[in-house]
């Protein structure tokens, strides 16, 4: 079975007064409101979501920034979403399919760093 989500690089969204337009800086944030069927503002903002722990979640695991940084990024206390990720598996084992959905994502990811590196 083969999944295709068609990714809009140029989107933006208002986020805390200011529209986001940088398709690099939050490919895996509209990779995860995608796949997740929620906006943008909802995983970069203030919304404390599951979407939001899952794309910085995959942040960490396939972006270039330190654990730190991520948390500055989405907006989220450091600590909080240590504690958010450590609960990340409960909600996966409860939720047959956000664990669906997260593995799309990790998917879908692992498709585009590949093709990145073979052709960067």
């Amino acid at each position: 079975m083969s999944e295709s989500y068609q990714i809009n690089t140029m989107m933006t969204a208002p986020v805390n007064g200011m529209y986001v337009s940088d398709p690099k800086r939050w490919l895996i944030a509209e990779i995860v409101a995608k796949i997740m069927n929620t906006t943008l503002s909802k995983i970069i903002g203030v919304y404390d979501t599951d979407a939001k722990i899952i794309a910085c979640y995959h942040e960490i695991l396939f972006g270039e920034l330190k654990y730190q940084e991520v948390a500055k990024k989405y907006s989220i206390n450091r600590t909080y979403l240590s504690i958010r990720l450590s609960r990340l598996g409960d909600r996966l084992t409860e939720d047959p399919e956000l664990k669906i959905k997260m593995k799309s994502i990790g998917r879908l990811l692992l498709k585009i760093e590949v093709n990145n590196k073979s052709h960067g």
